[in-house]
């Protein structure tokens, strides 16, 4: 009777060591980051038009930017970084910057998450200062910042923010063109937005 017993007491240690293995197999692999992105290339997306998606700003109130899909020309043999919308932003004529923007809810943060985030943008411009920005809406307080100066030759550049972790989970994505105050105007065209965060 007592080998009967000793025999039913190990069986049932050795099923409670095998369904323990079972459940904390999976629970080590959670432990790797996983990656949330956000894009926007400026596009025509079904009936989800870039000009309702963006909007613009400047230091003195003037909107001095537009979402166009001009092809390109001699002059300008580059002007969307991908597919065939680019937002084109322009200072100048007194205006110390001029934006594009957009909000973006983040996933993860909104699920719960604590998030690590990078914003990347493309710009196109001469030898010009840019800011890229993550803001929280309501306030205007800058999440993330970083002044980059683009480099000459008219061509697309990647910008990026330093990684910040943002704590809430609507934020406004932009780009200001920090154009020289003069009395003409200065270009620039500005594309495809991401957001890639990592909780």
């Amino acid at each position: 009777m007592r080998a009967q017993v000793r025999r039913v007491l190990m069986a049932g240690c050795a099923m409670v060591v095998v369904v323990a293995t079972a459940v904390a197999g999976p629970a080590t692999s959670a432990n790797a980051a996983n990656t949330w992105t956000f894009t926007d290339d400026m596009e025509v997306h079904g009936t989800s038009d870039p000009a309702s998606r963006f909007s613009f700003e400047s230091s003195n109130g003037y909107q001095l930017g537009h979402i166009r899909d001009t092809p390109p020309s001699p002059t300008l043999p580059i002007k969307a970084h991908s597919g065939t919308h680019f937002a084109d932003v322009s200072a100048g004529y007194g205006t110390d910057w001029s934006s594009v923007e957009r909000i973006v809810t983040i996933g993860p943060v909104a699920r719960g998450f604590r998030s690590s985030c990078r914003f990347s943008a493309w710009t196109y411009s001469g030898d010009e200062n840019f800011n890229i920005e993550v803001i929280e809406p309501g306030t205007y307080r800058y999440l993330a910042v970083a002044t980059v100066r683009h480099a000459s030759g008219w061509q697309y550049q990647k910008m990026s923010t330093p990684s910040f972790t943002p704590g809430i989970s609507t934020v406004m994505l932009r780009v200001s063109f920090l154009g020289p105050n003069l009395s003409y105007s200065i270009l620039s065209f500005i594309d495809d937005f991401e957001l890639t965060c990592t909780f």
